[in-house]
């Protein structure tokens, strides 16, 4: 992934993978969001160990597709490894 020649794809996938863990946690408790504002605070509120990490992954995202600002080979390995590891051990995904 670090080579690939699509980080903005890349860091987008990754953080639609922590939004439907997020999503999939939600409605065991019967809440499902219908914006990313709704899920930002709920994942505030309820999930806060990975607050941070699932923001990076957000906001790298953001601007992979909207600011066409791709992250370099580091940055996406520190948003995968790092962000998105963190947030699959939280929920239990292998």
């Amino acid at each position: 992934y670090p080579t690939t020649a699509y980080p903005d794809w890349a860091v987008t996938l990754a953080f639609y993978t922590a939004v439907h863990l997020v999503e999939a946690r939600l409605a065991q408790h019967g809440i499902h969001s219908t914006s990313h504002l709704q899920r930002d605070n709920e994942v505030r509120r309820r999930f806060r160990p990975i607050w941070r990490n699932y923001n990076r992954l957000q906001s790298s995202s953001q601007e992979a597709r909207y600011d066409f600002n791709h992250p370099t080979p580091d940055r996406l390995r520190e948003r995968i490894n790092e962000d998105l590891w963190a947030i699959l051990n939280y929920f239990g995904v292998p």
